[in-house]
Formats: C-alpha cells, structure tokens, sequence
C-alpha cells in the first residue's frame, strides 16, 4: 500500500485581509510613534500643539508696526510715534481695563543702555489714559537688585512714576497666586503669580531691544521673567533658568498670556547683552499683539534670524503655535524692516560668558 501525498496548498491572503493588516500595522506603528514623540509634554499636549501648529499652517498672519523714533528728547514725539504704531494695528480693547506695564528695570551702570527708557515708559502711561484706561499700573521685578527703590531713582523712571501719579509695584514683594502651567514644558505643574499680574485686564511687555548671552536676545517674551517673584524663584530667579531656558520662557508667555508688546528700540545693546553690551543706535519702537511675531521682527531688525541654533525660544513659540515666526506671514505696518535692519554683534558664547566671571 502505497501513501500519496497531496501538494501543499499556498494559502494567500484576501484584499479584504490584506488592507486589514496594513491598516492595523499603520495604526499600531502611528500609536507607537506619537507615544515616543509626546513624552516630553504628554499624549493631549502633544496631538494640542499639533493642531495649533496645523491651524497656523492654514494661512494665519500677525500685524507688528516699526515706527521710527530718532531719539528720547522729546516725550511728545515719541508718544505720537508710539499712538500710530498703536492705531495700525488690530489691538486690544482699553477702555475701562486695568492696564500693567512691564518694563524690562534690572540694574544701572552709567553709561549702558540697560533698562527701558523713562521716555517710553512716560509716552505709554500716556497713551493708556488716551485710550481710556481705569488703572495704569508700571510694575517689575528685578532679578540682580533685591531693592528696586534706588534703580528706580537712577534711571530717572521714578520721577516719570510721580509726575504721572502712577504706582509702581515691585513684584519680587508682591503678593503671589498660584496659578496652573498651561505648557508644562519645563516639568512644573504650577506657576507662582503676582497678584498684579494676576488682576490685569492688560498686561504689556515693554523690553529693551538688547542681546542676551544665554537667550540669544532679551526681548518680548524673555521680558516675562521679571514677573515671576524673586521671593518664591531665588535671584537671578535660578530656579527657572536651571530648568531650561527657552521651555520657561515658553510657558509663561503661554500661562501669562500678554496681550501687547512695545519694544524701545530708539537705543539698543548689542554684543555682551543684557549688562555689559555697547549702544547701539536703532531709532525704531516695535509694537504688536503677537510677541512670537514682535520677537521675530526684533531679531531680524538686529540682523539675526531666528532658528533652533540662534535665539531658540523665538523659534519654540512658533513650534509651539504660539505666534507666528515666518517673515512671509507678518504683515509690517509703518515702515519696511528692511529699512532700519541693522547688523547687531552677537553675544558671546556661554563658554566665553563662564570664562569672563
């Protein structure tokens, strides 16, 4: 008796089967990869910075107005300067709001342009009451001096502070909020506020435009850190820094939320920023509602072009989708940027600014 063996069927898969198994495997594959990729913010955070990034794709522009200022000589010019950058734009509502003005006030040495002016700090508290505001107040906390009273004195912003009958808050002192970080980037869950802060109906950033030997450049949103108090984050607030620098700057623009950003770019600093750099002569005020776009305006006045290598937190907002950072899509008002682009020497390196102290 003889044993036949029959051929062995190949068995192949269906259509049907087949898309199946690639849609399963793509699935799987997509789960595994936005898994990996959202660990540093987390699943929702993640897919949420990816439809703000998407939604910015779809043609979204920002409006940032370069005025020309040529110098500080004059509050009233410069007030008229700064009232048509203002009244080109698409800006905020000021009528009966409580307005906080945060200028960028951390140290005085003679003869460094470290602080934003008192004239442009003047010509703003005079423009809000133009507009209409119920409250203006000029508030900041320094991170080198624990005692903001004489900085005050020296840089002539006390004297704009009683003239105008506006009260100026320190808020390193201030009373604080804890308020939820709604980034996250930097790992911390909560943010201590001002209570000043906390309570605007307006807040508005005030820098000078300077360079910065850790940020590349001190600008809009890198002016936030004065907010966070001294009290709670140490000085030079070291708690922030240490935990990355353009993450925190980041997450308080995110938490925070300013509305507006006036940048004094009548006089600037270049180089060794934001202490020990050289005037520079710039003659513009910036002004706009979306600081990632401000911001990016500002770096390329100065000649730099913001990227992952050079001033990274201009460049993590717009990852972000917080603001808008392509040139193509800011709309400038007032003069062209081209006109007053000037060619600001870099900070020095980090290893240069260690071996320096």
């Amino acid at each position: 008796m003889s044993i036949q063996f029959q051929p062995h069927k190949r068995r192949f898969l269906s259509r049907r089967q087949f898309t199946r198994l690639m849609l399963t495997g793509a699935i799987g594959g997509s789960v595994a990869i936005a898994e990996l990729a959202s660990r540093p913010l987390g699943l929702v955070k993640w897919f949420s910075v990816n439809f703000r990034r998407i939604s910015l794709g779809f043609g979204q522009s920002s409006e940032v107005a370069i005025i020309t200022a040529p110098s500080y000589d004059s509050v009233g010019e410069v007030l008229n300067q700064l009232r048509t950058a203002w009244d080109s734009l698409s800006m905020p509502e000021v009528l009966g709001k409580r307005v906080v003005l945060k200028p960028n006030i951390i140290y005085n040495i003679p003869g460094r342009v470290i602080n934003t002016h008192p004239v442009v700090i003047d010509a703003a508290i005079q423009l809000m009451r133009e507009k209409g505001a119920k409250e203006i107040v000029v508030a900041e906390g320094t991170a080198y001096q624990r005692d903001i009273t004489d900085l005050l004195y020296q840089s002539g912003i006390q004297e704009v502070l009683e003239r105008n009958a506006v009260p100026f808050v320190d808020l390193n002192h201030d009373d604080i909020k804890k308020v939820r970080n709604k980034g996250g980037y930097s790992g911390r869950e909560d943010l201590w506020v001002p209570m000043t802060v906390a309570n605007a109906d307006l807040l508005i950033s005030m820098p000078k435009l300077k360079t910065h030997h850790w940020a590349g450049a001190t600008l809009s949103m890198k002016n936030l850190y004065g907010i966070v108090p001294g009290l709670k984050y140490g000085w030079p607030k070291n708690a922030l820094h240490v935990t990355g620098i353009e993450a925190n700057i980041v997450e308080l623009y995110e938490t925070l939320a300013p509305q507006v950003a006036i940048v004094d770019g009548i006089i600037g600093m270049e180089e060794d920023g934001p202490l020990f750099g050289r005037s520079k002569s710039t003659q513009v005020l910036v002004v706009g509602r979306d600081l990632v776009a401000v911001d990016a305006t500002c770096a390329r006045i100065m000649g730099f072009e913001p990227s992952s290598e050079v001033i990274k937190h201009i460049w993590y907002a717009d990852w972000l989708g917080q603001g808008v950072l392509n040139q193509s899509k800011i709309i400038i008002k007032g003069v062209p940027l081209e006109s007053v682009r000037q060619n600001y020497l870099p900070p020095p390196s980090l290893d240069d600014t260690i071996k320096r102290y």
